[in-house]
C-alpha cells in the first residue's frame, strides 16, 4: 500500500466504545465518526448535508420528520433500512441501557419519559413508515433536528449484527461510514481502512488509517519530529506544554465550541453552599492559568456558552479573579455552615494527563492561597474518571466540554434535568427550565441569544460550574498533510484528508539527511 494513501497519527487513551449509542468522549466520538454515517452530515462550512438519507420533508407545524433513505449497504453488504434506525434509537432508549448522550433523542416525542420508564420505548416517536421511510414526531419544533440528527447518538447500527457490541471488535465489525474496522489492539494499535462498499468511497483520498495508543505525551512528540506520524493534536492527543514554545511556527490552532471548566458537585458538602461555589470560581485567575501554562491564543471564559456558538457575542457574568470578592464570599459561605476553613477537606478530581495535572496545580495554589485550606489534587486515569463523573462520584471536578452541535442549547440543555447524563454538577432551577423552553420557540436570532445569555445569568448566580478558558485544537502537522477540516464542535474531517506525495517525500529525504549529519 502507498505510504502516501495511510495517515499515522495517535491517540492518547483508548476509544471507551465503538457503539454510536453510548459514545460520550472525544475519541470514541472520533473513532464512530470514521466507521459509521447517519440521515445527515454536518459539514466543515457548518451546512447540513444529506447522508444516508435521499430526502426529507417537514410538517406545517414542525413537529413530523419523514427522511426517505437511499440505497446503502453496511460492510457486509446487507442494506440500512428505516428499522436499524427506530431499533438503534429505541434501543438507547431503554432505562437500563447506559447512553451518556441519551438526552440528545429527548426532542423526539415521549423520548424522556421512556428513558425516565415512565411509558414503552414503543409509544416514542419514532417509527417506520416502509422499508426505506423513517418518521420521527418531535415533542415541539426543534429547529436545529437537522443537524441534531448529525451527530453520532444518531447513527444506526446493524440490528442483524448487534451482538458484535457484546464482543471484543475485530475484523469482522459491522458498520457503515467511510472506514471499516482492520484491526484492535488495545493500549497499541487501531487499524481502519477504507470500506468499498461506502457510496462516497470515490471522496475518500486514504486507503487506511493508522492510529497508535500512546499516552507518553513526550514519545508522541519525539515520533511526530522523527516523522513517524503526520499529525498530532487534539481532539486525539496532546503534546508537553513546555514544548510549545519550540514548535510554535508549526503549531496549529483550531478554535471549537467548547471550554475548559470545574464541575461543583451541588450534592457534595461544601459545594452544597453557592457562596462557596462563587467563591471558588471567583479566586481562579485565568489569565495567570493560561500565561504560566504558556497557552496562547486560548481564551479566559467567564460564560458558559463559548462566542463561537453565538455569533462570535462575548458577555462575561462574573469577573475574573476578585480574590477580595472571593475571600468575602468563602466568609459568608462558613458562617452558614456555622465551621471554619481548617474543617474542609477539598478534593480536585481530573484526568491524569499532563495538561490537566498542571492546570489542576494552578487552581490548587489559587485556591490555598485565597482561602488558607488545603486542596487535594486526585489525577485519575481517563475511563475511570469519566465513570466517576458520570456517576456524580466527585466533589469537584476538572475537564473539558465539547458541544455535539452548534446551538448554544446543546451546553445548556444538560442543566436541564439531574438525570442528564452530563450534569456533573446535579443542578437544575426551575426559571433556568422556562428560559430555555422559551428559547426553543423563538425564532428570532438576536432575541434567542438574549435568551441564551438570560438562561446563562440565572446559571451563574447558583455557580454549578467554574467555567476557566474557551476551548481550542491544538495540534501539528507536517506540510505534506492537506485539507485537515474541523467543524465549529470538534468534528475531525479525516475522511477528506490528503496526503501531497511529493512534500511527504520531501520532509523524509530532509529527514534522512539530517539524520546522517548528525551520524557523523
Amino acid at each position: 500500500m502507498l505510504r502516501s494513501k495511510i495517515l499515522k497519527t495517535v491517540f492518547s487513551k483508548n476509544p471507551s466504545t465503538f457503539d454510536p449509542r453510548k459514545c460520550g468522549d472525544a475519541v470514541s466520538s472520533a473513532v464512530i465518526f470514521l466507521l459509521f454515517k447517519g440521515l445527515t452530515r454536518l459539514q466543515a462550512n457548518r451546512k447540513i448535508a444529506l447522508d444516508l438519507a435521499e430526502s426529507y420533508s417537514i410538517s406545517s407545524n414542525e413537529k413530523r420528520y419523514i427522511f426517505d433513505l437511499g440505497e446503502h449497504c453496511w460492510s457486509d453488504g446487507k442494506p440500512i433500512t428505516a428499522f436499524d434506525f427506530e431499533q438503534s434509537w429505541k434501543q438507547a432508549l431503554i432505562p437500563g441501557f447506559q447512553s451518556f448522550s441519551a438526552h440528545l433523542l429527548y426532542p423526539i416525542k415521549n423520548a424522556a419519559k421512556a428513558k425516565r420508564g415512565e411509558i414503552s420505548v414503543s409509544k416514542t416517536g419514532v417509527y417506520v413508515e416502509s422499508e426505506y421511510k423513517l418518521v420521527i414526531e418531535l415533542e415541539r419544533p426543534t429547529p436545529h433536528f437537522l443537524e441534531l440528527v448529525s451527530f453520532c447518538s444518531f447513527f444506526p447500527i446493524p440490528i442483524h449484527a448487534q451482538k458484535q457490541f457484546s464482543c471484543f471488535p475485530d475484523e469482522s465489525f459491522v458498520s457503515n461510514g467511510p472506514f471499516k474496522l482492520a484491526k484492535w489492539k488495545p493500549n497499541n494499535k487501531l487499524l481502519l481502512k477504507k470500506n468499498s462498499l461506502s457510496r462516497n468511497k470515490f471522496s475518500v483520498h486514504l486507503d487506511q488509517i493508522e492510529i497508535r495508543i500512546l499516552s507518553n505525551e513526550k514519545k508522541s512528540y519525539s515520533d511526530f519530529q522523527n516523522k513517524k506520524l503526520d499529525w498530532l493534536g487534539e481532539p486525539f492527543s496532546s503534546f508537553p506544554i513546555n514544548y510549545l514554545p519550540l514548535c510554535s511556527a508549526e503549531w496549529k490552532i483550531h478554535p471549537v465550541g467548547g471550554l475548559t471548566l470545574c464541575f461543583f458537585n451541588t450534592r457534595v458538602f461544601p459545594f452544597t453552599n453557592r457562596y462557596i461555589r462563587q467563591a471558588f470560581s471567583l479566586a481562579i485567575q485565568r489569565e495567570q492559568v493560561l500565561a504560566k501554562l504558556n497557552i496562547p491564543y486560548v481564551q479566559p471564559a467567564m460564560a458558559l456558552v463559548p462566542p463561537i456558538l453565538k455569533g462570535n457575542k462575548r458577555r462575561n457574568f462574573f469577573t475574573d479573579g476578585d480574590i477580595w470578592l472571593a475571600k468575602k464570599l468563602f466568609q459568608k459561605g462558613l458562617r452558614e455552615f456555622d465551621t471554619t476553613a481548617r474543617r474542609l477537606n477539598i478534593v480536585l478530581t481530573f484526568e491524569a494527563s499532563e495538561s490537566a495535572i498542571q492546570m489542576a496545580r494552578c487552581l490548587k495554589q489559587f485556591w490555598e492561597e485565597a482561602f488558607s485550606i488545603r486542596i487535594i489534587l486526585e489525577p485519575l486515569e481517563f475511563k475511570i474518571f469519566y465513570d466517576r463523573l458520570s456517576k456524580k462520584q466527585h466533589m469537584l471536578s476538572l475537564s473539558q466540554w465539547v458541544a455535539q452541535y452548534t446551538s448554544p442549547m446543546n451546553l445548556l440543555e444538560r442543566f436541564q434535568d439531574l438525570d442528564n447524563g452530563k450534569n456533573f454538577s446535579c443542578w437544575e432551577n426551575l426559571k433556568f427550565k422556562r428560559l430555555l423552553g422559551r428559547y426553543l420557540k423563538q425564532k428570532n436570532l438576536d432575541k434567542s441569544i438574549d435568551l441564551v445569555e438570560q438562561a446563562e445569568a440565572v446559571l451563574f448566580e447558583d455557580m454549578p460550574i467554574a467555567p476557566i478558558s474557551y476551548f481550542s485544537f491544538s495540534y501539528l502537522k507536517h506540510p505534506h498533510l492537506e485539507n485537515l477540516l474541523f467543524s465549529p464542535v470538534g468534528r475531525v474531517y479525516l475522511e477528506e484528508v490528503r496526503i501531497n506525495k511529493q512534500l511527504l517525500e520531501n520532509g523524509l529525504n530532509e529527514l534522512a539527511e539530517s539524520m546522517t549529519q548528525i551520524s557523523f
